[in-house]
């Protein structure tokens, strides 16, 4: 069970984390100007910077916020070998267009930390750290005491907070009860058109209504002879999954009363 980011606060959190890296290269240089992004020159290209998801946006935002001033510069690697001109292979026509632009060279971007506005700014975005944690902390608190069952970020199932050991992950019955939870992971009333057509997707291209009640609802449920840790009836005599007296949904008790 996931807790959820706005857009902005991910992208706070990605200021808050370059805004950690700035800092380490400059403790560890001791010095205001660093060494960032090593590029391969390339004249034809304005853009010969590899950035990560978010990196280049985070940096102009904080060259907007005068917290640092981005520079560029271009420095020669190493000079060009003798040509090759019986080589079948040699490319004259690329040898010449580098040899015109100084040998294979490299871009650096720089990056030069302003005083005290530097400061300021990570003082700003630490705070909104601390505040993000902390609510993330509550909302997992409350799903904690909420919820039977949650899925950590590895993909393996708590139910009461303990970890459920599933021996076969392949299993028809597996696969119904991992839609099932996909498709609602707070619980409630779920057609059985829509854990078929989600199952169809996992390759469960024969799942029917009666095998979806099979494997989760009843005394004789698949899921619950083979996965001990969890038990069928939850609280108050109220079962985990019930099929409706109608036949058109199945209901999934995952929300404690």
């Amino acid at each position: 069970m996931n807790i959820i980011m706005t857009p902005e606060e991910k992208f706070d959190n990605k200021i808050w984390e370059i805004l950690q890296k700035i800092k380490e290269e400059v403790i560890f240089n001791n010095t205001q100007e660093i060494k960032w992004k090593e590029g391969k020159y390339d004249p034809e290209n304005e853009e010969p910077y590899s950035f990560e998801k978010g990196e280049k946006a985070v940096l102009e935002k904080l060259e907007d916020l005068s917290a640092i001033k981005m520079s560029g510069c271009i420095g020669v690697l190493k000079h060009l070998p003798e040509p090759k001109l019986t080589d079948p292979n040699f490319d004259y026509a690329e040898y010449c267009r580098l040899l015109n632009n100084g040998g294979i060279s490299s871009r650096y971007l720089y990056l030069k930390v302003l005083q005290p506005k530097f400061d300021e700014i990570c003082k700003k975005f630490k705070k909104l750290n601390e505040e993000q944690i902390e609510r993330v902390s509550e909302n997992f608190k409350e799903i904690k005491s909420s919820y039977w069952i949650r899925k950590e970020e590895d993909g393996k199932y708590l139910y009461k907070n303990r970890p459920v050991i599933i021996k076969n992950q392949k299993a028809n019955y597996f696969i119904i009860f991992d839609v099932v939870y996909h498709l609602a992971e707070t619980g409630g009333n779920l057609k059985y058109k829509d854990i078929i057509e989600c199952c169809k997707k996992r390759n469960l291209s024969k799942t029917t209504r009666k095998k979806i009640q099979k494997a989760l609802t009843g005394e004789s449920a698949d899921f619950f002879k083979h996965v001990k840790e969890i038990d069928r009836i939850v609280s108050g005599g109220i079962c985990l999954f019930e099929a409706s007296p109608d036949g058109n949904f199945l209901t999934f008790n995952n929300k404690k009363n």
